[in-house]
């Protein structure tokens, strides 16, 4: 038995593939990691590092443990960063 040249869905099955390899090709080309965007970030005038000390201090917190439960520092920092989160109001210690 010969296969028949004019199967469609053959062709399309092929037809396909080859269009998912092209589109995962130029994917990974476009977000390749290079300075391209940060460049683009700088000349807008964004900050390339900002740095954020609650990060700190919460990065701190995860890393002393089941100890930050008692640490006043981390119980502010968690208390900020839920005012954060929620957007509420500033705390101002007159609560």
């Amino acid at each position: 038995m010969r296969a028949d040249p004019l199967n469609v869905s053959a062709w399309a099955r092929a037809l396909g593939l080859v269009a998912v390899t092209i589109a995962t090709v130029m994917a990974s080309v476009h977000f390749r990691d290079d300075d391209s965007g940060i460049v683009a970030a700088t000349k807008l005038g964004f900050p390339l590092h900002e740095t954020d000390p609650l990060a700190d201090e919460l990065a701190r917190c995860h890393a002393i443990g089941m100890a930050a439960l008692e640490d006043a520092a981390c119980k502010a920092a968690w208390a900020e960063n839920r005012r954060r989160f929620f957007g509420g109001r500033p705390a101002t210690g007159q609560d």
